[in-house]
Order: structure tokens, then C-alpha cells, then sequence
């Protein structure tokens, strides 16, 4: 690592292990290590009040390029400073800290999936996972809740959630539905209409590019599992 182009004291040269790292520096201002390393990274940067946001904002994000606060002495040579015995030297170490966990995962892929785009002169927002990953595969619509729609959506519906993630729905306009599941990131919405009666076809809607398709009904099972490569 290159040093600190605004600071007296050297960034650390050379991996130290954590097993080396005196724990009474935490314990000195009442600390957990985990604390005193979220406060070295938050003096670090240096990032309080306008300027000095300003500053970072120029400096294109670069914390190296901030210059320190000459004013804290704690951090230059109290606690968050550590002395390495063999080089003879006192560093002020960079933390890294690599972790995962399903909380981090599902805000990447949340911010990852967000998107917005504009149908028929009004804007959209819709979640564009991965089939593979969306919470809900499928939703089963009626088209009304009359002239035995329900009745064909909910047979269809019971039978799919055997094998799928579906999402049964009746209320109000089939455009708003088809926004609701947009905006939960359904990757495909299936729609019972006056036709499903006369020949056992249904209305299949893909959600990014919201095209229809009709398929039997008979045929929506094998459907899903080739779009969802289950």
C-alpha cells in the first residue's frame, strides 16, 4: 500500500496479523475492536460537514487523498494508531473487512435488479431479477371475478404452487396487477380470459419485456419450468 500523502505517520507497508494487534487500544476508550476499527475508518476518511464532503467528492472517492484532522490527536497517536515492534514504526492501519451474509446479498441483488422505464407515458418501476432468483415465480389472474374465470385461475393456481412460488390475484384492473408484480420482480403473469373458456388457452405475460403469448393450459407447467430452467 502506498502511504498517506497528508499525514506524518506511514500506512501500513506490510500485512500484520490481526493476532498481533493489542486489543488495549479498544479497551482504552471503551470500545469493542470492531468499534474502533468502524471509528478508524470513519476518522480516516475524515468526512464531516460540507467541506469536507466536498473534498472527498473531488477527490473521486479517493480516502487517501483527504487530508487527516490535525486536530485528533486520539487518532494520530491515542488508540487507533498501532506501533509494529519489528519495523520500529507506528502505522495507522487500513481495515479490511470482507464479509457475506444474506442481508448483503439481498441488497445487492435488489439494487442490482431496481429499474424504471416509461409505458404508454407514464413511468414504471419494476425489479428485474433473475428468474432463478425472484421471490415469486408466477402470478395467476383472473381476468374478472365472474363467468367461472376465478374458478379456471384458482385450479391453475393450485396446481402450479405445487411445484412453484405463485401469487394468486383478483383485484382491481389486470393493468394494475400486471404493475403490482412488476414492481415485486415476477418474472411471468398468467391471465384466464373469456377465451380460456372456449378453447383452454391462457394469456402469459413476461415482465421485462411485457410481451403476451398464449399456450394451453395444459402446457403452462412445462412452460415455466424451460423460462425458469428449473
Amino acid at each position: 500500500m502506498r502511504q498517506h500523502e497528508r499525514t506524518s505517520l506511514p500506512i501500513m507497508q506490510r500485512p500484520v496479523s490481526m493476532s498481533n494487534i493489542n486489543s488495549r487500544s479498544a479497551q482504552a476508550t471503551g470500545r469493542s475492536l470492531k468499534e474502533s476499527q468502524i471509528a478508524l475508518i470513519l476518522t480516516s476518511a475524515s468526512i464531516s460537514g460540507n467541506e469536507n464532503l466536498n473534498s472527498w467528492y473531488e477527490k473521486k472517492g479517493d480516502l487517501s487523498k483527504i487530508e487527516l484532522n490535525s486536530e485528533a490527536e486520539d487518532y494520530q497517536k491515542g488508540p487507533l494508531s498501532f506501533f509494529d515492534e519489528e519495523a520500529k514504526q507506528r502505522f495507522i492501519p487500513y481495515v479490511i473487512e470482507p464479509s457475506a451474509g444474506i442481508d448483503r446479498s439481498c441488497l445487492a441483488f435488489l439494487v442490482d435488479a431496481y429499474d424504471e422505464d416509461e409505458v404508454n407515458g407514464e413511468k414504471r418501476g419494476l425489479l428485474r431479477f433473475h428468474p432463478a432468483i425472484a421471490p415469486v415465480k408466477a402470478a395467476i389472474f383472473p381476468l374478472v371475478k365472474k363467468d367461472g374465470m376465478p374458478e379456471i385461475a384458482r385450479k391453475l393456481y393450485d396446481d402450479l404452487k405445487r411445484n412453484f412460488s405463485c401469487f394468486y390475484d383478483e383485484k382491481s384492473a389486470v393493468g394494475r396487477r400486471y404493475r403490482r408484480q412488476d414492481e415485486a420482480g415476477t418474472p411471468y403473469c398468467i391471465t384466464i380470459d373469456g377465451q380460456s373458456k372456449e378453447d383452454d388457452t391462457v394469456t402469459v405475460r413476461e415482465r421485462d419485456s411485457m410481451k403476451q403469448e398464449r399456450i394451453n393450459i395444459s402446457q403452462v407447467k412445462q412452460y415455466l419450468r424451460e423460462k425458469l430452467d428449473l
